[in-house]
């Protein structure tokens, strides 16, 4: 699930990159698109938490630093998501 909303992000990037800087595509098609990626990756990264939660808790085994810095990820590309909103209500 991790991997499936890392994809997402990358396409989401990728559209934005487009939107901001192709006039050819500065149209409200591609910021819903974006916001739907962003949206998208954030829903599978959290079932990814979720899952590994679940699977991991009773096995021994410990949560490294690693899973705070992907938490800190998720809800930075979430508030990026909002912002996405945002820009495409103004728009």
């Amino acid at each position: 699930m991790e991997c499936i909303g890392l994809i997402a992000v990358l396409l989401a990037f990728l559209i934005l990159l487009l939107y901001c800087f192709v006039n050819g595509c500065r149209r409200r098609e591609a910021l819903l698109a974006t916001i739907f990626f962003i949206f998208g990756a954030v829903i599978a990264m959290v079932i990814g938490y979720i899952i590994f939660g679940t699977k991991y808790e009773g096995a021994g085994y410990e949560v490294g630093w690693s899973m705070g810095v992907a938490i800190a990820g998720t809800v930075l590309i979430f508030i990026a998501g909002i912002m996405s909103v945002l820009q495409h209500m103004g728009r």
